[in-house]
């Protein structure tokens, strides 16, 4: 199941199956089911969030594996990898679920800790790598003297895109985007008579 047979399938269930060409555009179905999928991979976070004790662990369904290339962000001066549009940002930057460079898997660290502690002996000792998360962007934070001798990582994000749409998911996405069709397409394209009392004459 992908995003654009959700998005076909909410016009002909919006227009009782029979679409028109200049009736509704596919395009803004698709973003709208799209949205709406993040937003259920939100709700179904916290859902698992109350139901395991306050587990931090993200529902496998909603996560995906990517090859991200880094380069120089010159605002920050440190590597980068730009996270997807379809990346879901959950609390506490859980929407990345682990990063991986050269095979070793970087420890997560909050940017702020890490601005604190940088040039102190506490991350001296650490002779490593670690990732933050900041603006829409994995930042490579050294804690070694070591050069960064990697390109890119693998990093395992939550997604909203086609592997995400479910069959699961799907009347969740009809129930959140069916009243924005409404609320969009107001005037049906198919002029019935009744609604249209011009049409007669």
């Amino acid at each position: 199941m992908t995003i654009p047979y959700l998005a076909d399938q909410l016009i002909l269930m919006f227009t009782g199956g029979r679409p028109t060409v200049e009736g509704i555009y596919r395009e803004e179905v698709e973003a709208l089911v799209a949205q709406a999928l993040a937003q259920v991979a939100v709700e179904d976070y916290y859902a698992n969030y109350k139901a395991e004790n306050q587990s931090q662990a993200v529902n496998g369904a909603w996560q995906t594996v990517l090859p991200l290339p880094l380069t120089m962000d010159p605002d920050i001066g440190y590597l980068v990898a730009q996270l997807p549009p379809e990346f879901i940002t959950l609390p506490k930057n859980r929407g990345v679920v682990s990063v991986t460079a050269q095979g070793k898997k970087l420890d997560h660290i909050q940017w702020e800790r890490y601005a604190g502690l940088k040039g102190g002996t506490l991350l001296a000792f650490a002779n490593k790598f670690y990732y933050g998360v900041v603006a829409g962007k994995i930042v490579i934070l050294p804690a070694c003297q070591e050069q960064i001798k990697f390109q890119n990582i693998l990093a395992t994000l939550v997604i909203s895109n086609d592997a995400a749409a479910s069959s699961a998911s799907a009347m969740l996405v009809f129930q959140k985007v069916l009243p924005l069709m409404q609320m969009r397409y107001r005037v049906k394209p198919d002029m019935v008579t009744n609604e249209n009392p011009d049409f007669n004459t």
